[in-house]
């Protein structure tokens, strides 16, 4: 039986702290090995240049403090949902924001 394309969307809440706008995140994220496309003045996409395909991250700016950020694990991604939770903290970091998680994350 094939693995269903998607594992995990996970759902989080975001604001700006090091970075202080969408361009300010992707190059931050491109610093730390990411790929980065903006969807507009208000999205900004994000995937990990070692493993792109198994975890893509989907910034919402929903008003000028910050907005909704979308964890995205295909069938190639490895992490179980803890593991998930816990690197979220590393990479809001390397992007220079603060995230809140939103329930539920299923």
């Amino acid at each position: 039986m094939e693995r269903p394309p998607i594992k995990h969307a996970l759902t989080f809440r975001w604001k700006f702290r090091e970075s202080s706008s969408l361009s300010m995140v992707a190059e931050s994220l491109a610093r730390n090995h990411f790929y980065t496309v903006r969807g507009g003045e208000s999205v900004l996409v994000a995937t990990s240049i070692s493993r792109p395909l198994a975890v893509i991250f989907v910034f919402v700016l929903e008003h000028s403090e910050g907005g909704s950020l979308i964890l995205i694990q295909t069938r190639e991604g490895w992490y179980n949902y803890e593991q998930l939770n816990h690197y979220m903290r590393i990479f809001a970091r390397e992007a220079g924001v603060d995230i809140q998680v939103e329930e539920p994350n299923l």
